[in-house]
């Protein structure tokens, strides 16, 4: 009678970290060159009091200052202009502290860059503008709002995270900093890791599944979203810090005294919609946008819907 080897489970496991690695390092190394150059809106730098503020811009009108979310930088900004229309509305893009160009050190506080954002206008000479918040954003934005109203036009909360987190994010937020060491020696686990979340977890948590966007538009608005992950080195310092933060810098949005929009998923996962409607109930004539059963990705799966909604903000403010 023959005798059969069992494979035991670490060879099992070898094997298969060997499969993953031939299937994807090729793929991988055939992207990680990052996004192309944005035709007419190349990132720029300035020099603030506190140090240098990466940017970039589109577009012409209305100005609109984007703070993006996690794992971001200018070019999140920049995929406004998927929502709205950029003869009418400018998109200004920056790097928040901790992301692209800007070191963390020019505003570690998330209040702090309200600060930045002053500075960034004045270099550009425009006296008043809008600002944005987009998930991990949002904080930032409302503090413009809130420091700064005589510079704010506005302010719109799309997805914001809103403090204080709740139990999902608290979790996520916990498990960062190993995750975060093992994306110091490489890209590659986070290459990986980003197609298993937009093929896989997001599908089955009900964010976003990426293959069921009905739109070209919305589509390519994902994927670079998250080919603008790539490298996390330009990200790891600001994603880290806004979560440690995250709940420890108080909105007194009953103080806002500016005009506010506020646009948020009823089944957000990551941001709870209850924390949107509080948030709109406090500002003084607050108007919020309700996108009902939309998750974390409703500027993508719902684009037209909330990028109509936030346009027609922007064109009715009054300077």
């Amino acid at each position: 009678m023959r005798d059969y080897h069992i494979p035991s489970p670490l060879m099992i496991l070898g094997a298969v970290a060997a499969g993953l690695v031939i299937a994807t390092l090729p793929v991988y190394r055939r992207e990680q060159g990052g996004l192309p150059a944005l035709d007419g809106a190349p990132n720029r730098l300035i020099q603030t009091s506190r140090g240098p503020l990466e940017y970039a811009m589109l577009g012409e009108g209305r100005p609109l200052v984007v703070m993006h979310g996690s794992g971001g930088g200018a070019r999140q900004g920049l995929l406004m202009r998927y929502l709205l229309d950029t003869r009418r509305i400018q998109i200004i893009g920056l790097s928040r502290p901790g992301y692209g160009g800007t070191p963390l050190e020019t505003a570690p506080e998330i209040e702090q860059e309200a600060d930045r954002v002053v500075e960034l206008l004045d270099a550009l000479k425009i006296e008043m503008a809008a600002v944005l918040g987009l998930s991990a954003g949002g904080p930032s934005a409302a503090h413009f709002a809130l420091r700064h109203p005589e510079r704010c036009l506005g302010l719109v909360l799309l997805s914001a995270l809103l403090p204080p987190p709740g139990e999902s994010l608290a979790r996520m937020i916990r498990a960062m900093p190993a995750a975060f060491r093992v994306l110091r020696f490489s890209d590659w686990p986070l290459w990986v890791f980003i197609a298993l979340v937009r093929r896989v977890v997001l599908p089955l948590m009900g964010w976003l599944n990426i293959r069921g966007l009905a739109q070209d538009d919305a589509r390519r608005m994902v994927s670079e979203l998250f080919q603008g992950m790539i490298p996390a080195s330009a990200w790891r310092a600001g994603t880290l810090n806004d979560h440690l933060r995250l709940g420890k810098s108080p909105l007194a949005f009953e103080a806002c005294r500016v005009p506010a929009l506020i646009v948020h998923g009823t089944a957000d996962p990551a941001a709870a919609y209850e924390q949107a409607r509080a948030a709109a109930a406090a500002v003084p004539g607050a108007k919020l946008v309700t996108i009902a059963g939309g998750s974390h990705g409703i500027f993508a799966t719902h684009y037209q819907e909330v990028g109509a909604a936030i346009e027609a903000f922007l064109l009715g403010l009054k300077s």
